[in-house]
C-alpha cells in the first residue's frame, strides 16, 4: 500500500519508488517488479479505496483503520 500511494502522489518513476522501499526496508523490488504487482493489484486496491471513502472517515484513512 505504502508503494502504491508513493507512487500515485509523488512525482517519483517505478525505479525511484522502488528503491525508496529498498532504503526504507519495506521490500527489495525493481521498477519493473513494482510496476506488475501494482498493475495485478488494481482491483484491491479499488476495494480498499472504495471501503475508506464509504466509511466517510478522513481519520481512519490517515490512521490505515480502513476496512
Amino acid at each position: 500500500m505504502r508503494m502504491a500511494l508513493a507512487y500515485a502522489v509523488s512525482d517519483l518513476s517505478l525505479k525511484d519508488v522502488a528503491a525508496w522501499a529498498s532504503a526504507m526496508e519495506l521490500a527489495e523490488i525493481t521498477g519493473p517488479g513494482l510496476f506488475y504487482r501494482l498493475r495485478e493489484a488494481e482491483t484491491w486496491l479499488e476495494q480498499v479505496w472504495r471501503r475508506c471513502l464509504a466509511s466517510n472517515s478522513h481519520k481512519a484513512l490517515v490512521d490505515g483503520q480502513c476496512g
